[in-house]
């Protein structure tokens, strides 16, 4: 098929800004049907489209992204909200959570969606209703060494969300902190697609009371421009909504990666749910066990399961001195220390543990095999009585993990009141 300049023109501008592209005629939208006939294009949500290829090589988060890149730049005033405003925090959660393809709205009308989203499947666009909406502004910046994104307080008079989940008045504005946004059709500017550069002093050292705080910005001396700006529910009112929404074993991920990150209190989650007109014994829960010590998304989805399956509760990120020789450090992902005087460690295996240099140190495989086998022998030597491993698709799975437990002798909450939490509300847990 010959090549379109106005489509391969939209498309570049649109890969170079992490979003998708809508034709601006009808001849580039005859174009692009065209094109996704002939398995060119995709068309990931009404109007909008992208290289099929290279969305492909995007994961399920990343695509919900540029389609909620591509709506705010449409309707500026829109804020997002429940998994749509999670995606844009970037905070951690199982990607098949995409699998309907919705995008969740903050809105004043519309049928209040119930905890399981009946009627949301399907449908494109999910309201999400609540009378106002505490709103915080995702900001991508560029500058010499790629794009970075900030998070930004809104202040409370323009977070009201009315017709179609829009924002009453102007979106706010940035200009005071950063220079205006750049990089429109008339003046594209380069953005550096593959890297999300998020220093840590800038969004993971975000202030706790966001309302309370001058706006998180690139240091002094930085010059940054504003790539594009996304309107969402708070980190507090977004965890409320997805914690209602999904299960247990999905959520704990998403708080643990806000409570690492400083995003959040519970607190302020305790004052969204006492705003609520819903049963918030699902967040209660998920605040109840939420621990930020958890350092990914697969290590916090392996402590639900435990959890979820009524094992007793483990210690995280427990550090054992070999006895042989105490410079000598390690620590464990999960301990249980068990009233017969046993201690039993249990390991999670990503699989970027294999095979992602940055985590084997560009050594090979056996290398870090006898690495891992030198690290059993130490954590041995120090007094644990037992080593469990499990892997990713045994956590999923579940049956293979709760067999290792059962095997290794790990205590059931419920059968050792050692271990079972201490009695109280969810708020005094927190």
């Amino acid at each position: 098929m010959r090549s379109h300049p106005d489509i391969d023109r939209l498309r570049a501008e649109a890969e170079r800004y992490r979003r998708c592209f809508v034709p601006e005629t009808s001849a580039q939208r005859h174009a692009v049907v065209t094109r996704v006939k002939a398995g060119i294009l995709v068309r990931p949500h009404r109007g909008m489209y992208a290289d099929a290829g290279y969305w492909e090589s995007l994961d399920p988060a990343e695509r919900t992204r540029h389609i909620i890149r591509t709506l705010a730049r449409q309707r500026p005033g829109r804020v997002f909200a429940g998994l749509s405003a999670a995606a844009m925090m970037q905070l951690e959660y199982g990607w098949r959570l995409h699998d309907d393809g919705a995008i969740f709205l903050a809105s004043s009308f519309g049928k209040r969606m119930s905890a399981a989203g009946e009627g949301c499947a399907g449908s494109g666009i999910c309201r999400i209703v609540m009378r106002q909406a505490p709103t915080v502004m995702i900001v991508r910046t560029r500058d010499g060494r790629g794009s970075s994104t900030v998070i930004l307080p809104v202040s409370s008079d323009a977070s009201n969300p009315t017709t179609g989940g829009t924002m009453t008045g102007a979106p706010p504005s940035a200009s005071t902190a950063i220079r205006p946004i750049v990089g429109t059709p008339d003046g594209p500017s380069a953005v550096t697609a593959n890297v999300m550069h998020r220093p840590d002093s800038w969004i993971d050292g975000m202030s706790s009371d966001m309302a309370n705080t001058s706006p998180t910005v690139p240091p002094s001396g930085v010059a940054s421009d504003v790539v594009d700006t996304v309107l969402v529910t708070s980190p507090a009112r977004t965890l409320v909504d997805c914690g209602l929404r999904y299960p247990f074993v999905e959520m704990l991920p998403m708080f643990d990666s806000a409570f690492r990150r400083h995003l959040v209190t519970r607190e302020q989650i305790l004052e969204v749910c006492d705003g609520v007109h819903a049963d918030c014994g699902h967040v209660f829960r998920l605040l109840r066990h939420a621990n930020p010590l958890n350092e990914n998304g697969g290590e916090s989805r392996c402590y639900a399961t435990i959890i979820d399956e009524g094992f007793a509760v483990p210690q995280s990120q427990v550090v054992f001195v070999d006895p042989n020789a105490p410079w000598n450090r390690y620590r464990a992902d999960f301990v249980w220390h068990t009233p017969d005087g046993r201690v039993i460690v249990l390991e999670y295996d990503g699989t970027a543990k294999y095979v992602d240099p940055t985590m084997t140190k560009r050594r090979d495989v056996r290398d870090v095999v006898r690495a891992e086998r030198e690290r059993e022998a130490a954590l041995r030597r120090a007094g644990v009585t037992t080593i469990i491993r499990v892997n990713h698709d045994e956590v999923v799975r579940r049956v293979p993990l709760v067999h290792k437990l059962l095997e290794a002798g790990v205590p059931m909450a419920v059968a050792h009141p050692l271990y079972e939490r201490p009695a109280g509300t969810a708020a005094d847990a927190c």
